[in-house]
C-alpha cells in the first residue's frame, strides 16, 4: 500500500505543478486527463481494498474503526472525482481558475485520505498483534491452572501451542514493517523470548502431570510462567509503541492506544530504573549498570511515545502545551544528555571517588526525572491546585484594573476589564472541568457547588464593565470607586470560595487513605514473591496514587480549616510532598525491579520495607497534621452517636440503640489509630506525651465492651432505670474519655493542664452554687471533680519537670495543695459537712488560678482562649441560618467550653490585679456571660420561628453585643497601661455622655451619678497616666504629660463645680453655656492625657478608634433601617451611652500627633467635619429618644448616622493611605521598644522589661497588619507580595519567639544563657522588623529617594521652627530627628546593598556624608541656641540629600512636575483657611505646605545635577533657593492673617509669601518639564536603536531558520568530507549522499522564494535518489559481515527514503493548500529536511565502519 501512495503521489505532483506552472505564467493548464485517470485507478484499488478490510475490524468488535476505514474511503472517492472534474472542466476550459482550485483541493484531499487509510490499516495489524498476544495469556492461565492428571491438559498444551505460533509469525511479520531499529530489535528479542520460553513451560507442566508429587516441577512451572508474562507484556508495548505510520502528519488523529495509567506506569519504571542504575554504580556493578542503562533510555522512550500518543487527543491548548514541553525535554535527554551519562557511568565505575562525576551523574538524573515527571503532570487532570494558581493570578489583571481607573485611563480600563472578565470565565470553564472529572461520590456536590458560585460570579463580571466606566470617567469619585472595589473584591473571594469548593479532601479521607496504604504494599510484597512483574506494577501505581490522594487531601483540609496551626504543618508538608512521593515511589520501583531480577535476594526485601517505612512517615504525617481537626470532628461524631444511644435505649429502640452503639465503638476505634499516629510522631520529641496517648487510647478502646455489657442489660431488663443510668453513666465515661484524648493529642501538657484547669473551675462554681442553695453535690459529682483534680496534678508535674526556678516550685506547691484539698472535699461530701465544703471550694477555685498562674503565661492563655471563642463563636453565627437545632448542637457546645476557658482565665488575671481594674475585669466578664446566657434561647426561638424577623434580629444583636463584650472583657485584662488608660477614657466618655443628657433633662440624681463616676474615673485616669509618664524618657515630653494631668484634674474640679450651679439654676443658660464649656475642655483634657503619655503610633490609634466607631454607626444604621421599634430604643440608648464625642477628641488628639504633615492636614480635616456631623448627630438622637414614634427623628439619626459612617471610613482611608511610611513608623517605634527590653533586662527592671515587651507585641502586631495591607496593594507584583508575606509570617514567629525568650529569662535572673537567648530573639527580631521599610516599596531605589524626601521636610521643617522662634516645633521636630530620623539613616545605609553595582560605589560615598552630617543635625537641633550651626549642618544635609536622589533617580523632574501641581492645591487651601481665619486649619495646612516645599527643593537640587546645560541647572538651584527663603516665612505670615482676617497688612503679607513660592514653584515645574522633552528625545533615540537592533536580530533568525534546511545538508556533505567517492559500492552510496546534500540545499533556497514548481521538482528528485541510495545500501550490506551493522545500514537508509517521501508527499499536500503560508510550509520541510539528513549520516557511518569489516 505505501508503494501505491509513493506512486499515487507522483501522479498528484505532477498535476499540482503543471497547476502552479499555469499559474504564475498566467498559461493554460496542460492536459491532466491521463494523470487523473491513473490516480483514479490507484485510488480505485485502495478504497476497495480499503472497504475489504475494513470488515476484518468486526472480528475484534470495533465497529467504529470499520466504519472509519469506508468513510475514509467515501472521501477519497469524493476527491478523486473532483480531480476528475477538474481535468474534465480543463479540456474544455484551460484557464479556468474554478477548475484549478478544485484541482488542488481534490489533490490535497487525495494525499490526506490515503495517509489515513494506511495508518488505520498499520493500526489493524497492531490490534491483531495485541489480541494475539492476549490470547496467549489466556491460554497460558488455562494450561497452568490445570490440576495433576486432568484429561484436558493435552488439548490446553496444542492450543497454548497453536497461539504462541502464530503470534510468533505475527511478530515477524511486525518486525519487516518496523524502521526504527530500537523498536525492531526488541521486537526480535520478544520473538526469541517467546521460544525460549514456550519450551520448559511445557516441559515442567508435563512433569507435574505426570508425577502430582513434583512440587518443584510445578514451581518451576510457575516461574516460567511468570517470565512468559513479562515477555508477552513487552511484546505488547512494543506493539503499541510501533503503530505509527512513516508519515508524521500532524493531522491524523483517533489512533491512540495508550491512556494516562500507561504513562504514570511508564515515569514510575522510570523512577525505579534510576534507582536500579544507582545502585549498581554504587556497587561498581558494571554490567548491571550497562543494563539498567539500556532499560532506562527504553523506559523514557516509551514515555515519551505515550506521551506523544496523548497529546494528540488533547483538546486543552494549556495541557497540549504542557505535553510538547516535556516531550521537548524529554528527547534532548535522549538525544544530548544519556550519551554523556553513559559516559559519567563509566568514570564512575572506574573511579568511584570521582566527584565531578557523580554531581553530574545527580544532576541528569534530575533532569531525567523532571522531565519523566513533566509529561505525568501534563496528563493528570486539572485540580484545585491548578485552579487556586489560576485565582491568584488573576489579581494581576485586578490590580491594573485599579490603576487604570484611579488614573483616569477609560481605554486601559476597559482593556483590563476584559482580561479580568476573561479570568474569571477561565475559572469557571476549570472549575467545572473539575467537577465533571471528579469521583462519582464527589461529582453532585461539586457540580451543585460550581453552579451557585457561577451565578454570583456570571453576575459580577456582568457588572464590571459598567462599574470601572463609571469610576474612570470620575477618579477623583471615592464613592464609584468602591463600588467597583467592591465587585472586585467579590471576583475574589468568589474565586476563592471556588477553589474551597473544588478542594476534595478531609481529614477523615486521610486516614482512610492511611488504612489502605498498608493493604497496597501487602499486594505489592505478594506479587514480588509470585514473581508477578504486571501486579507488582499495579500495586505500585496504587502506592503512588494513595501518597497523591493524600497530598490533594492535605492541601484541601489546609485550605478549609480553620485552624492556623494545622493549616501551616499541612502547607509544610506539602511544600515538599512532591518531591518526596517521587522519591519514595522512585525507591520502592528500584527495589521492587531488584526483588524481581532477584527473588531470592532478601536484602531486598529489607531494603523494600525500608523504602515503604518512609511511605507510612509521610502518611501519617498527613494524618498527624490533621489529627486535631479529625479528632474535634470524630469527637462531636462520637457524643452524638453516645447521646442516640441513650435517648434510643430510653424510648426502647433497641435497634438504634445497636445501630449507635456499633457506630460509637467505630467512631472510637477510629480516635485510637488516629491518636496512635500522633503518638508516633511525638515518641521522639515528647515521649511522655506520646505515652499519656497511648494510655488515654487504651482506656478510650477498652470502653466499648463495657459500653457493650450496659446496653445488653437493658435489653434484657426493659424500664429498668438502674441499667438505664448505668449506660448513661458508662456513654458520658466514653465521652469524657474521648474529650480527654482529644485534648491530649491537640495540645501539649501547658496547654491540657489550662483546659483540665477550666473543667475544674466550672465544676466548683457548679458546687458553689449547690452549696449556696444548701444542696449537697452527689457523690458521682465529686468523684468527677477528683478525677480531673487527679489528672490535672499529673499535668502540673509534667509541666513543673520542664520548667525551672520559681516556676516550677509554684507549681508543684500549688498541685500538692491541690491534691491534699481534693481529699478532705470528698471527705466533707461524705460526712455531710456543707459549711466546711463551702471553705473547701473557694480555697479550690483560689488553688486551681493560682496553679495555672504558676505557670507564668496568663495573658497568652487568655488572647489564645479569646481567639479561639470568637472562632467558635463565628462558626455558630454562620451555621445558624443553615443548620437544624440539633446539628447547632455541636457548635453550641463548641462555644460553651471555649468561653470557660476565657472566663476562667480572665477570673485568674483578674485575682492578679489592682482592686479597681480586679473590679472592671469581672463586671466585663459578668456581663459577658448574661449575654451569652441568652443567645441559646434566642437561637432555638429563632429556629422554631425562622419567619420571624424579630427573632431573627434578636440573634443577630446578641452575636454582635457579645462581640463587643469579649473586647471589653480584653481591654479590662490586658496589663498595657496605655491601654487601661485608653479604656479608661472611653468610660469617662460614656460617663459625660450620661452627664450632659442628665443636665439636658436637668435629672440631678442622674446627673450626680454620672458626674460622681466620671470624677472618679478622672482621678484613676490620672493615677494611671502618672505611673505611663513616669516610663516616658525625654524629659521635655515627660513634664509636658505631667502637665497635662494636672490641667485634668483642675478641669474636673471645674466641671463639678458647673453641674452644681448648672442644676441648680436650670433656666439660666449662661450656666449652662458654662457647664458646656466646662464639659469640652474635660473631654479635650482626658484625651489630651491619653495622647501625652502615649506610645502608640498615632495613626494606627487614629484607625482603630474611626474602625470602632464606624462600626458602632453600621450597627445603629441597620437597626434604624429594620424598624423594629424595640431595637431602635436599645441601639439609641447604646449609641447614646457610648461616649461619641470623648471618642473623637481622642481622635482629634492623637490625629493633631501625626508626623507626616499632609496626612495630619487631612486627617484633621476630616475629623473636624465629623465634629460638625456630631453636633447635628447627638441632637437628633436625643431627639429621636423622645419621640419613638417620630419617623422623621429617625430618619435624620439614620442620615447623621450614614454621614458618619462615611466620614470615619474616609479617616481610616487617609491614614493608611501611605503604607510605605507606616512601616518605616512601625519599625522604629518596635526599635525603641526593643531597646527598653534590652534596658529593662541589664538593669533587672522588670517593669521596663514588661513594658517595652508589651508594647513591642502591640507594634509588631500593627506593623504585620500594614506589611498584609501593603502586601494586597502589591498584587502586580507577585513576587514582591510574596516577599511582605513571608517577612508578615517572621515577624509572628519572631516576636513570639522574642516574647518566650524574655518570658525565660525574667524567670531565670542568674541565668547568663537565658539573658544570651533573650537578647538574641531581640536582635533576630529587629533584623525581620529593618526589612519591613525597605520592602514597602516596589524598590530600593524607591524607599531610598522617599527616605530621603522625608528627612529633607523633617529637617526643613526645624529650620523654619527656629526661624520663626518656635521652641515646641524645634523640640517636637528635634525628637522626630534624632528618633526616627536616626533610625531611617540607618535603615538608608544597609538598604544600599540593594542598588546595582553601577550606582551603589557612588551612593555609598554620599551615603558617608549623611551619616557624617546628620548627627551634628540632630545635636543643634536640640540647642535651643544652635540655630546657625543647625543651619549650616542642615544645608549640608540637604546637599547630600539631593545627591542621593540624583543617584537613584534617573528623572527627577516627573516629581517635580507632580508636585508643582500639588503645592499649588496645598496653597489653595492653605489660602481658604486663612480666609475663613481657621487658625488650626490654618497651622496644619501651612506645615503641610512647607512640608511639600522641602521636598520640592531637594528634588530640584537633584535635578540640577542631571540638568542638560549649566544655564538650567543654575535656574534650578536659584528657584530652589527662592523656594526655600519664602517658605521660612510662611508658616507666621500665615498664622498672623488667619488670626486677624481683617488685617490688610496682614493678608498682604501672606499673600506675598504665598506668590513668591509659587512663583519659584513655577520656574521649577517649567525647567522640569524642559528637562523630561529633553529626556523624552534621548530615550526616544534609544528605543529607535533598540528597535532597530531588535529588528536586525529577528531578520537574522530569520535567516538561520531559513538555512536549518542548508545547516541539515552541511552535515551530510561533512560526514562524507573523509571518504571516496568512486565506483565501488561504498564510494557510490556516498556519492548519492553527496546528491542528496545538494538537493537538501536547493530546497532551502526555494523554501525561503516559496518557489512551489521548484520544490515540488526538488522533492520528486529526493524521492529518486533517495530509492537509489536504498538499492546501493543494500549491495554495501551484502558486503559487511557484521548481522547488527547490516541491519542499521538498511534501516537508516529505509528509513531516509521514507523521509524523503514524505517529504514529496508533503510538499505536494502543502502546494495544493491556497491558504498555507510560507512559513508553515517551510517548517514542514525543515523537519523532515532534518530528520531525512539525520538518517543519511546514521547510514553513512555505520557503512565506513562496514567497509572496514567488508568481506
Amino acid at each position: 500500500m505505501e508503494a501505491l501512495l509513493e506512486s499515487v503521489s507522483d501522479a498528484v505532483s505532477a498535476m499540482v505543478l503543471y497547476s502552479v506552472e499555469a499559474d504564475e505564467s498566467n498559461a493554460k493548464v496542460l492536459d491532466i486527463a491521463q494523470g487523473s485517470a491513473v490516480v483514479k485507478a490507484a485510488s480505485d484499488y485502495l478504497c476497495d481494498m480499503a472497504v475489504k478490510s475494513a470488515d476484518l475490524w468486526i472480528k475484534f468488535n470495533q465497529p467504529a474503526m470499520q466504519k472509519r476505514m469506508v468513510d475514509v474511503a467515501s472521501n477519497l472517492r469524493q476527491s478523486v472525482n473532483e480531480i476528475s472534474q477538474a481535468a474534465s472542466e480543463l479540456e474544455q476550459s484551460q484557464y479556468s481558475k474554478t477548475a484549478k482550485k478544485l484541482l488542488l483541493k481534490g489533490a490535497k484531499g487525495v494525499m490526506e485520505h490515503m495517509v489515513v487509510l494506511l495508518q488505520t490499516a498499520d493500526l489493524y495489524e497492531v490490534t491483531r498483534g495485541i489480541r494475539s498476544c492476549a490470547r496467549v495469556t489466556a491460554k497460558k492461565k488455562v494450561l497452568v491452572s490445570l490440576g495433576h492428571g486432568e484429561s484436558f491438559f493435552v488439548t490446553a498444551a496444542q492450543e497454548f501451542v497453536t497461539h504462541t505460533v502464530e503470534t510468533g509469525k505475527l511478530i515477524q511479520k511486525r518486525i519487516k514493517d518496523i524502521d526504527d531499529y530500537q523498536l525492531k530489535k526488541r521486537l526480535e528479542e520478544c520473538g526469541e523470548a517467546l521460544r525460549i520460553n514456550t519450551e520448559p513451560l511445557l516441559r515442567f507442566m508435563t512433569e507435574y502431570m505426570r508425577d502430582a508429587m513434583n512440587t518443584q516441577a510445578q514451581q518451576d512451572a510457575q516461574v516460567a510462567s511468570a517470565r512468559l508474562d513479562e515477555v508477552v507484556q513487552e511484546t505488547i508495548v512494543v506493539f503499541k509503541l510501533s503503530a505509527k505510520s512513516p508519515f508524521d502528519l500532524s493531522m491524523i488523529s483517533d489512533l491512540d492506544l495508550k491512556d494516562d495509567v500507561d504513562l504514570r506506569d511508564a515515569a514510575m519504571r522510570v523512577a525505579g530504573l534510576m534507582g536500579v542504575l544507582q545502585g549498581a554504580i554504587q556497587r561498581g556493578d558494571a554490567p548491571a549498570a550497562k543494563a539498567a542503562l539500556k532499560a532506562l533510555k527504553i523506559a523514557l522512550g516509551d514515555q515519551i511515545s505515550t506521551a506523544q500518543q496523548l497529546a494528540k487527543s488533547c483538546g486543552d491548548p494549556g495541557k497540549l502545551v504542557q505535553y510538547e514541553n516535556a516531550i521537548r525535554a524529554a528527547q534532548s535527554i535522549i538525544d544530548s544528555d544519556l550519551p554523556s551519562f553513559s559516559k559519567s557511568i563509566e568514570e564512575l565505575l572506574r573511579r568511584p571517588d570521582n566527584s565531578t562525576a557523580l554531581n553530574r551523574l545527580k544532576a541528569l538524573m534530575g533532569h531525567i526525572r523532571d522531565a519523566s515527571n513533566m509529561m505525568v503532570s501534563a496528563s493528570s487532570a486539572y485540580n484545585a491546585d491548578d485552579l487556586e494558581e489560576l485565582v491568584d493570578g488573576m489579581g494581576l489583571p485586578i490590580a491594573r484594573l485599579a490603576q487604570a481607573v484611579q488614573r483616569g485611563d477609560i481605554a486601559d480600563a476597559a482593556k483590563y476589564v476584559t482580561d479580568v472578565q476573561q479570568a474569571a470565565r477561565a475559572q469557571l470553564l476549570m472549575a467545572d472541568q473539575i467537577s465533571q472529572g471528579a469521583r462519582p461520590e464527589h461529582r453532585d456536590r461539586l457540580l451543585q457547588g460550581v453552579k451557585a458560585l457561577k451565578m454570583n460570579i456570571d453576575r459580577l463580571v456582568a457588572a464590571l464593565p459598567d462599574a470601572a466606566q463609571r469610576a474612570a470617567y470620575e477618579p477623583a469619585n471615592q464613592h464609584l470607586y468602591a463600588m467597583l472595589d467592591s465587585v472586585l473584591q467579590d471576583l475574589t473571594y468568589n474565586g476563592k470560595q471556588l477553589v474551597e469548593t473544588v478542594s476534595v479532601g478531609t481529614p477523615h479521607d486521610l486516614l482512610m487513605s492511611h488504612r489502605a496504604l498498608g493493604n497496597e504494599y501487602a499486594t505489592l510484597v505478594s506479587a514480588l514473591d509470585r514473581t508477578d512483574r504486571k501486579a507488582a506494577q499495579s500495586a505500585l501505581r496504587q502506592i503512588n496514587d494513595i501518597l497523591t490522594d493524600e497530598l490533594v487531601y492535605a492541601r484541601a483540609v489546609a485550605r478549609k480549616t480553620d485552624n492556623p496551626l494545622i493549616t501551616e504543618a499541612l502547607n509544610t508538608l506539602c511544600a515538599n510532598g512532591q518531591q518526596r512521593i517521587a522519591d519514595i515511589i522512585s525507591t520502592l520501583g528500584r527495589y521492587s525491579e531488584e526483588s524481581l531480577d532477584d527473588p531470592a535476594n532478601q536484602a531486598n526485601r529489607s531494603n523494600l520495607d525500608r523504602a515503604f517505612a518512609d511511605a507510612e512517615l509521610l502518611s501519617s504525617q498527613f494524618v498527624g497534621a490533621a489529627s486535631r481537626d479529625f479528632m474535634l470532628e470524630s469527637g462531636q461524631k462520637l457524643r452524638g452517636h453516645l447521646d442516640a444511644l441513650v435517648l434510643s435505649a430510653q424510648r426502647g429502640d433497641y435497634q438504634a440503640s445497636a445501630a449507635a452503639i456499633k457506630s460509637a465503638v467505630e467512631e472510637a476505634r477510629m480516635q485510637a489509630e488516629a491518636a496512635e499516629l500522633v503518638a508516633m510522631s511525638l515518641s521522639t520529641t515528647d515521649p511522655e506525651r506520646a505515652a499519656r496517648i497511648r494510655e488515654y487510647a487504651q482506656q478510650l478502646l477498652s470502653m466499648g465492651p463495657t459500653l457493650v455489657g450496659s446496653l445488653k442489660k437493658v435489653i434484657a431488663a426493659p424500664g429498668d432505670q438502674a441499667a438505664l443510668g448505668e449506660l448513661s453513666a458508662n456513654a458520658g465515661a466514653m465521652g469524657s474519655m474521648s474529650d480527654q484524648l482529644i485534648r491530649a493529642t491537640t495540645m501539649d501538657a501547658d496547654e491540657e493542664l489550662m483546659h483540665a484547669a477550666a473543667l475544674i473551675d466550672t465544676e466548683v462554681r457548679n458546687m458553689k452554687d449547690m452549696v449556696a442553695s444548701g444542696k449537697m453535690p452527689n457523690p458521682a459529682q465529686m468523684t468527677n471533680l477528683a478525677k480531673l483534680v487527679m489528672s490535672q496534678i499529673k499535668l502540673a508535674n509534667i509541666v513543673a519537670s520542664k520548667k525551672g526556678g520559681a516556676k516550677n516550685e509554684g507549681l508543684i506547691k500549688a498541685s500538692q495543695l491541690m491534691a491534699d484539698l481534693i481529699k478532705n472535699m470528698v471527705g466533707a461530701v461524705r460526712d455531710g459537712n456543707l459549711a466546711g465544703l463551702e471553705s473547701m471550694l473557694d480555697t479550690a477555685a483560689q488553688l486551681n488560678a493560682s496553679l495555672v498562674a504558676a505557670r507564668g503565661k496568663l495573658e497568652d492563655d487568655f488572647e489564645t482562649a479569646t481567639a479561639e471563642l470568637k472562632r467558635h463563636l463565628d462558626i455558630l453565627e454562620q451555621r445558624v441560618p443553615t443548620q437544624s437545632q440539633a446539628q447547632l448542637q455541636g457548635a453550641i457546645r463548641d462555644v460553651d467550653g471555649s468561653l470557660a476557658r476565657a472566663t476562667f482565665l480572665a477570673h485568674a488575671i483578674a485575682r492578679q490585679a489592682e482592686p479597681e481594674r480586679q473590679k472592671q475585669i469581672m463586671a466585663a466578664v459578668t456581663e459577658l456571660q448574661g449575654l451569652y446566657q441568652a443567645l441559646p434561647p434566642a437561637i432555638h426561638a429563632h429556629k422554631g420561628r425562622p419567619a420571624d424577623p424579630a427573632l431573627a434580629a434578636r440573634v443577630t444583636s446578641l452575636f454582635g453585643d457579645i462581640h463587643a463584650s469579649i473586647a471589653t472583657v480584653a481591654n479590662a485584662t490586658t496589663s498595657s497601661g496605655e491601654e487601661r488608660l485608653f479604656a479608661r477614657a472611653a468610660q469617662i466618655g460614656q460617663d459625660l455622655a450620661r452627664l450632659e443628657d442628665a443636665v439636658a433633662r436637668n435629672n440631678q440624681a442622674e446627673a450626680n451619678a454620672a458626674l460622681q463616676s466620671a470624677v472618679a474615673g478622672i482621678r484613676v485616669q490620672a493615677q494611671l497616666a502618672k505611673v505611663q509618664a513616669e516610663q516616658i524618657r525625654d524629659p521635655a515630653q515627660r513634664k509636658a504629660a505631667l502637665e497635662q494631668i494636672d490641667r485634668l484634674e483642675k478641669f474636673a474640679a471645674t466641671l463639678s463645680s458647673a453641674v452644681k450651679d448648672t442644676l441648680a439654676k436650670p433656666g439660666d443658660q449662661a450656666k449652662r453655656q458654662k457647664f458646656l464649656e466646662a464639659l469640652a475642655a474635660t473631654r479635650e483634657a482626658v484625651a489630651q492625657v491619653v495622647t501625652g503619655s502615649s506610645s502608640i503610633l498615632p495613626e494606627e490609634r487614629v484607625h482603630d478608634i474611626a474602625q470602632a466607631m464606624q462600626e458602632e454607626m453600621q450597627k445603629l444604621a441597620a437597626v434604624l433601617q429594620r424598624g423594629n421599634p424595640q431595637e431602635i430604643a436599645n441601639a439609641l440608648s447604646r449609641i447614646q451611652q457610648y461616649g461619641l464625642q470623648q471618642q473623637a477628641d481622642i481622635l482629634r488628639a492623637y490625629a493633631s500627633s501625626v508626623s507626616d504633615p499632609r496626612v495630619r492636614r487631612d486627617a484633621l480635616e476630616a475629623a473636624a467635619e465629623f465634629d460638625r456631623t456630631l453636633a447635628e448627630l447627638i441632637p437628633a438622637i436625643r431627639a429621636a429618644q423622645a419621640n419613638p414614634g417620630d419617623k422623621a427623628a429617625i430618619q435624620k439619626v439614620l442620615a447623621g448616622a450614614n454621614d458618619a459612617e462615611r466620614i470615619l471610613g474616609n479617616i481610616c482611608t487617609i491614614v493608611t493611605a501611605h503604607p510605605e511610611s507606616r512601616l518605616a513608623s512601625l519599625s522604629h517605634m518596635i526599635a525603641e521598644d526593643t531597646s527598653l527590653i534590652r534596658d529593662g533586662l541589664s538593669k533587672k527592671n522588670a517593669v521596663e522589661v514588661n513594658a517595652g515587651g508589651l508594647n513591642a507585641k502591640r507594634d509588631t502586631a500593627h506593623l504585620v497588619k500594614a506589611i498584609r495591607l501593603t502586601a494586597d496593594g502589591a498584587r502586580s507584583n507577585p513576587a514582591r507580595r510574596q516577599q511582605l508575606l513571608q517577612l508578615a509570617d517572621r515577624l509572628d514567629t519572631s516576636i513570639a519567639a522574642l516574647a518566650a525568650a524574655v518570658r525565660d529569662s525574667q524567670s531565670k535572673p542568674a541565668d547568663a544563657q537565658a539573658q544570651r537567648t533573650a537578647l538574641s530573639a531581640i536582635e533576630l527580631h529587629l533584623q525581620s522588623v529593618g526589612q519591613a521599610s525597605t520592602l514597602g516599596h516596589d524598590q530600593v531605589a524607591i524607599f531610598l529617594e522617599e527616605t530621603a524626601l522625608k528627612l529633607a521636610g523633617d529637617a526643613a521643617r526645624v529650620d523654619i521652627a527656629f526661624e520663626n522662634k518656635d521652641a515646641a516645633g524645634v523640640a517636637s521636630g528635634a525628637r522626630l530627628l534624632e528618633g526616627t530620623g536616626s533610625y531611617q539613616v540607618s535603615l538608608m545605609h544597609k538598604a544600599l546593598e540593594g542598588l546595582p553595582e553601577e550606582r551603589r560605589a557612588h551612593a555609598t560615598q554620599v551615603m558617608q556624608q549623611i551619616q557624617k552630617v546628620y548627627p551634628q543635625v540632630v545635636a543643634s537641633s536640640k540647642d535651643p541656641k544652635g540655630h546657625a550651626q543647625y543651619k549650616t549642618s542642615n544645608l549640608a544635609l540637604q546637599d547630600a540629600l539631593s545627591q542621593l536622589i540624583a543617584i537613584v533617580n534617573q528623572a527627577p523632574e516627573e516629581r517635580i512636575i507632580t508636585l508643582g501641581a500639588q503645592m499649588d492645591r496645598e496653597f489653595d487651601r492653605l489660602t481658604a483657611s486663612v480666609k475663613k481665619g481657621d487658625v488650626a486649619g490654618t497651622e496644619s495646612g501651612a506645615a503641610a505646605a512647607v512640608f511639600v516645599a522641602a521636598e520640592q527643593a531637594v528634588l530640584a537640587r537633584a535635578l540640577a545635577r542631571q540638568a542638560s546645560t549649566p544655564a538650567r541647572a543654575q535656574e534650578l538651584s536659584s528657584a530652589a533657593a527662592e523656594l526655600d527663603k519664602a517658605a521660612r516665612l510662611l508658616p507666621r505670615v500665615a498664622l498672623e492673617a488667619a488670626a486677624k482676617p481683617s488685617d490688610k497688612a496682614k493678608q498682604e503679607a501672606f499673600a506675598q509669601a504665598v506668590n513668591a513660592m509659587r512663583v519659584a514653584n513655577r520656574k521649577l515645574v517649567a525647567n522640569g518639564q524642559e528637562e523630561r522633552v529633553v529626556r523624552e528625545r534621548a530615550e526616544q533615540e534609544r528605543v529607535r536603536a533598540e528597535q532597530e537592533r531588535l529588528e536586525a536580530e529577528r531578520q537574522a533568525r530569520e535567516r538561520a531558520k531559513q538555512d536549518e534546511m542548508a545547516s541539515a545538508a552541511l552535515r551530510v556533505q561533512e560526514s562524507i568530507k573523509d571518504v571516496k567517492v568512486d565506483n565501488t559500492v561504498w564510494g557510490k552510496l556516498y556519492g548519492t549522499a553527496r546528491d542528496i546534500a545538494q538537493l537538501m540545499e536547493q530546497m532551502s533556497a526555494m523554501s525561503a522564494a516559496n518557489d512551489k514548481r521548484g520544490m515540488i521538482e526538488t522533492a520528486r528528485q529526493l524521492a529518486v535518489q533517495s530509492a537509489t541510495y536504498v538499492q546501493q545500501a543494500k549491495a554495501a550490506a551484502e558486503k559487511c559481515t557484521d548481522p547488527k551493522l547490516k541491519d542499521q545500514i538498511m534501516i537508516h537508509s529505509q528509513a531516509a527514503k521514507n523521509w524523503a517521501v514524505q517529504l514529496k508527499v508533503i510538499t505536494a499536500v502543502k502546494a495544493a493548500s491556497d491558504d498555507d503560508d510560507a512559513s508553515s510550509t517551510r517548517a514542514q520541510l525543515v523537519k523532515c529536511a532534518k530528520s531525512l539528513a539525520k538518517e543519511v549520516v546514521s547510514c553513512v557511518d555505520a557503512t565506513k565502519i562496514a567497509a572496514i569489516r567488508s568481506k
